[in-house]
C-alpha cells in the first residue's frame, strides 16, 4: 500500500529469516533444523515465510492443522516434509494419507487410527511420534508408549519418520526440568533405536549438545526472537512497525500526556502522536514501560509514552519506525 495513503506498515524481513535459520543451522550441526511455521508463520505469513526457508535449505518444516499442512503441500519443493504436530482429528486419517504430510501421534487412538488407515491402504504410512516426558502437554503418556511400542502391527504398518518430545523450560538453561526431560526422552526413545530423535526447540538449541538429536525444531528464533531473554541473541530482527506521524505539538513542563495522564512531562518537550496504536492491537504495555524501543528518524528519543506518543525533538521527518 502507498505510504501515503495509509497510517503505517509492517515489514516483515525475509531475508533475516533466511539469515537467521543459517545461522542456528550452523550453532546445531551436525543435526538438521527444521522450521515451525504455525498460526500462519506467527501470523507473518507461512506461505511466504516457509518458501524463504526452503531456498535457504530448510526441508522439514511443522504446523498444527492438517488445513495448515495442505495449504503448503502445494507450493512447497516436493523433497520437503510437512510434519503435524496436533496429529489428525478421527475421520481425517484418509485424507491425510492421500497426501505427503506426515503426522505427529500424540496419543495412543491416534496412533490405532492412524495404523487402521495404513491397514486400510495396503501399505505403511509415515509418522512422527510424541512423547510427554514432563510438559504434560501432547504426547503418549508412559504407560500408553509402552503398550504401544509392544504393539507388532504398529511396528509393521507405521513407518516412523520422527520420535519427538517438547522441552517445558529451554528458555531456562539451568532449570533441573530440562534435564530430568532429557534422560526419560532417551529412556523412551531407546525402544526405536535406529529412528531420527526430535526434543530440543528454539531455547534448546542453545543447550547443551546433547538435547539437539537429530533434528531441533525452531520456531520464535528463526522469526527473531530471542529463545533465552537474559543472554544476548545471535538472531536477526524479522518484524518492523513503521507508523506516520499525524501531529507534533509543544508541551510544557508538568503537562500530562495520553489516558489517565500516565505519563507527565519532566521539561519542556515536543510530543509527536502516531497513527500506529494499541488499536493495531500494538501492547499498551509499551507506551509506559519501555517494553520496545521506538526510532524517530532512526534515532531513539529518551521516552515512549501513552497512545503512541514520544517526547523529545521531534525531526523534520514524516514518519516513525518500531522495533522490537
Amino acid at each position: 500500500m502507498d505510504q501515503d495513503i495509509g497510517g503505517g506498515r509492517l515489514r516483515i524481513d525475509l531475508g533475516a529469516i533466511a539469515e537467521n535459520y543459517r545461522v542456528l543451522s550452523a550453532r546445531i550441526g551436525p543435526a538438521e533444523l527444521g522450521a515451525v511455521v504455525k498460526a500462519n508463520a506467527y501470523g507473518l505469513g507461512a506461505v511466504q515465510v516457509a518458501l524463504a526457508l526452503s531456498d535457504a535449505g530448510c526441508r522439514s518444516f511443522f504446523v498444527a492443522h492438517l488445513a495448515e499442512a495442505l495449504s503448503l503441500d502445494s507450493v512447497l519443493p516436493r523433497d520437503v516434509r510437512l510434519f503435524l504436530l496436533n496429529g489428525l482429528a478421527p475421520g481425517a486419517e484418509a485424507a491425510c494419507a492421500a497426501t505427503r504430510i506426515i503426522p505427529v501421534l500424540n496419543s495412543i487412538e491416534q496412533a490405532r487410527d492412524w495404523r487402521g488407515a495404513a491397514e486400510a491402504a495396503g501399505r505403511r504410512l509415515p509418522a512422527a511420534l510424541q512423547l510427554d516426558t514432563g510438559m504434560a502437554r501432547l504426547g503418549l503418556s508412559a504407560e500408553d508408549f509402552s503398550s504401544l511400542s509392544e504393539d507388532a502391527a504398529f511396528a509393521s504398518f507405521v513407518d516412523l519418520q520422527m520420535v519427538m518430545s517438547h522441552l517445558a523450560c529451554a528458555d531456562s538453561p539451568s532449570h533441573p526440568v530440562n534435564n530430568a526431560q532429557l534422560v526419560r526422552f532417551e529412556a523412551m526413545a531407546a525402544h526405536f533405536p535406529k529412528v531420527p530423535r526430535s526434543l530440543a526447540n528454539s531455547g534448546g538449541a542453545f543447550l547443551a549438545s546433547g538435547f539437539r538429536g537429530d533434528l531441533v525444531r525452531a520456531g520464535i528464533a528463526l522469526l527473531g526472537g530471542a529463545p533465552n531473554a537474559k543472554r544476548p541473541t545471535p538472531m536477526k530482527p524479522v518484524v518492523a512497525l513503521e507508523g506516520r506521524v499525524i501531529q507534533v505539538r509543544s508541551i510544557g513542563v508538568g503537562s500530562g500526556v495520553g489516558y489517565g495522564h500516565e505519563y507527565s512531562a519532566r521539561r519542556d518537550s515536543f510530543i509527536a502522536t502516531s497513527a500506529s496504536d494499541f488499536s493495531w492491537s500494538y501492547a499498551r504495555l509499551l507506551h509506559t514501560r519501555m517494553l520496545g524501543s521506538i526510532l524517530i528518524a532512526n534515532s531513539l528519543p529518551s521516552s515512549c509514552v501513552s497512545s503512541a506518543s514520544h517526547t523529545d525533538p521531534i525531526p523534520p521527518w514524516p514518519s516513525w519506525r518500531t522495533t522490537r
